[in-house]
């Protein structure tokens, strides 16, 4: 993930995982500030191959591209 166009990070995963064939949730500790912040994720499959990071407009017709979202502290 990534917060405000810095550098890509590892979030930690939960675990255990719920299957093998489920989404895993996910946490990243980030120190907020006030203001407006946009995150981006992308996610490793099953063989550990990153996600490419072509963004695709919501409802997206498999999990490609990199998701991305505005929020406000």
């Amino acid at each position: 993930m990534e917060v405000d166009d810095t550098a890509w990070v590892e979030a930690r995963l939960r675990t255990p995982l719920l299957s093998v064939l489920t989404w895993v949730q996910w946490q990243y500790d980030w120190p907020a500030t006030p203001g407006e912040h946009v995150v981006r994720v992308r996610a490793y499959d099953g063989q550990g191959v990153l996600q490419i990071t072509e963004s695709h407009p919501e409802h997206l017709d498999g999990a490609t591209g990199v998701f991305s979202w505005v929020f406000k502290v």
